[in-house]
């Protein structure tokens, strides 16, 4: 649970996008070695520059109950948004593809819970590594979505 958030340079709803992208938790997991978040860990955490996060997909904000939703990846629909923030969410920090599919190979729980959501991103990495890196798009390929 985020207590507080001051955002001057950067619109709140892009923001949210960084703090919820794969790559932040993923920095933020690093540096906190547990279940309890506080201001010690989460300020030291790297983030994108303001320009580029103001830039980014914005997933619409909703409550799940009137959404009908239980969880934001229940909506396909909102599929595309969430994996073009998580990639420009992935440029922004200077990872590639590659990259981007070690951090989710740390998400075993996205893995196990949302299967096809995952295995949606596994195939959304695999397209953007074949955009330039075929070895990597083969390293995809060959991963499969855990169960």
């Amino acid at each position: 649970i985020l207590t507080g958030l001051l955002a001057t340079s950067v619109e709140p709803e892009p923001a949210v996008t960084v703090l919820n992208s794969f790559c932040f938790d993923w920095l933020l997991r690093l540096r906190s070695a547990g279940t309890n978040v506080s201001f010690t860990y989460l300020l030291p955490v790297a983030v994108p520059e303001a320009a580029m996060a103001n830039g980014l997909a914005r997933v619409p904000t909703r409550t799940a109950r009137h959404a009908g939703i239980a969880h934001v990846t229940d909506d396909r629909g909102l599929w595309p948004v969430i994996w073009q923030s998580n990639r420009a969410v992935a440029e922004a920090y200077g990872l590639s593809a590659t990259d981007l599919l070690h951090i989710l190979g740390t998400f075993p729980g996205v893995a196990k819970k949302r299967k096809e959501f995952f295995a949606w991103v596994l195939s959304r990495v695999g397209e953007w590594a074949a955009e330039g890196d075929r070895e990597a798009a083969l390293r995809v390929a060959e991963t499969p979505a855990r169960t």
